[in-house]
């Protein structure tokens, strides 16, 4: 005789593994006394993290959160593959509204959100917009001083502001000679300050000098799709001119 489970049993069961897989699927807020408050982070209002946990809401200033475990909204890795393949338009239209929702909640996607949205508001010509992007992330990211100044970077080459431009990246150029293993923002600010760089030179007609930058970029700090693919671009128009690396 076969033994089998009753029906209570079985619903018992599927309780169990419900209730497993959504603590599981819970989001984590660490503040800096070392406790940790489990739920639903909502996002952002008013510089306090909105926090869901069951019927209850709770707003935890930001002030006193040292760290947020939390896995990226869906929307977040659909506008990154946008931007990588260059659609700046679908991607800037994604990277609004999660930048206003989760407006400097201390995880690494959300600080990568809040600078893209800088960057595809200038790569849609935004330059005003952008600027504004570029100082808010400043001003939620501080510890992220770098990164900020090479979007502004960005902006002042976009207006032909060369020499400004020049005087932000040439420390994170000089950066990137004493760098073996860049973290993944260093690798997306020093990237970036190399192609930037590489404009700067090209258009004051030191090609050689800018060719040998693209080729850094795109070598050292390939994890930026869409930056690899302008650099390699640019490259490529050179050396149809027989530009060669000095």
């Amino acid at each position: 005789m076969k033994a089998s489970v009753s029906p209570a049993v079985g619903l018992c069961a599927a309780f169990c593994l419900l209730g497993l897989a959504t603590l599981c699927a819970q989001d984590a807020v660490v503040l800096k006394d070392g406790s940790i408050r489990e739920g639903r982070i909502l996002g952002t209002r008013s510089n306090a993290v909105r926090l869901s946990a069951g019927p209850a809401e709770a707003s935890i200033p930001l002030e006193i959160v040292s760290a947020v475990r939390m896995v990226p909204p869906k929307n977040y890795p659909d506008a990154l593959a946008l931007w990588q393949k260059g659609e700046t338009v679908g991607a800037l239209a994604l990277l609004k509204p999660l930048a206003g929702t989760f407006s400097g909640l201390p995880v690494s996607w959300a600080r990568r959100t809040a600078w893209l949205l800088g960057a595809a508001f200038l790569a849609n010509g935004q330059e005003s917009e952008a600027e504004e992007a570029f100082r808010r992330f400043q001003q939620l990211y501080p510890d992220s001083a770098a990164l900020a100044d090479a979007g502004f970077a960005a902006i002042e080459v976009s207006r032909g502001q060369m020499d400004r431009a020049r005087a932000r990246l040439e420390p994170l150029v000089e950066k990137v000679r004493g760098t073996l293993l860049p973290s993944p923002e260093d690798s997306d600010t020093l990237g970036l300050a190399l192609f930037l760089m590489g404009q700067i030179q090209e258009s004051a007609g030191d090609a050689p000098a800018a060719l040998q930058n693209y080729l850094l970029a795109s070598a050292l700090f390939p994890g930026d799709k869409a930056l690899v693919r302008r650099c390699r671009e640019n490259a490529a128009e050179l050396q149809k001119k027989n530009v060669s690396v000095p």
